[in-house]
């Protein structure tokens, strides 16, 4: 590993940071934070709509391998115009297919790679030729008796790990009863 590559690393490591931070601000309330994050996001909102217009400028040329934004890419054949104009085509397809799949379950689950290769995973079950029937697992529930013991970590502020080893021991020993 390089140092170009490791300077890389650090900035990516730093953006995601300071986005979670962003995230934590606005869940916690921490209004200092998110009001000096609430300008960088406002920015690269900004930077994203003028690329979002460059781009709309781009494709709406009659050729638009002369726009600057194209110029000297390796995409800039038949092959790679034809993907960039059909993958929001192909985006709505695959999220309708996961809509089917997923959501309405009215359609058995093909598992494709995110490169879209139409490769499909075969399911275990027919591969081993197994029709056994599917396991209904059942659910735990918390019953009074422990609810009430949980109860006990309300009463804290910060909770110390002593406490927390007591709580589990009680649980252990009501649970083996």
């Amino acid at each position: 590993m390089d140092i170009e590559e490791l300077k890389l690393q650090i900035g990516l490591v730093q953006a995601k940071r300071k986005r979670l931070e962003l995230l934590l601000s606005r869940y916690l309330g921490d209004t200092i934070i998110a009001a000096n994050e609430d300008r960088i996001v406002k920015l690269q909102k900004e930077l994203l709509w003028k690329l979002a217009n460059e781009l709309f400028d781009a494709f709406s040329l009659t050729d638009s391998k002369t726009h600057e934004l194209f110029i000297g890419a390796k995409e800039m054949t038949n092959v790679g115009f034809y993907n960039m104009l059909t993958c929001y085509d192909k985006g709505i397809a695959r999220l309708e297919t996961i809509l089917r799949q997923d959501v309405q379950s009215s359609q058995s689950n093909q598992v494709q790679s995110s490169q879209s290769n139409q490769v499909e995973n075969e399911d275990v079950r027919q591969q081993s030729g197994d029709s056994s029937q599917h396991v209904k697992c059942q659910r735990r529930h918390t019953t009074n008796i422990e609810k009430k013991i949980l109860e006990d970590i309300l009463n804290y502020d910060s909770f110390p790990e002593d406490i927390a080893i007591e709580i589990l021991r009680k649980l252990q020993d009501y649970s083996q009863d």
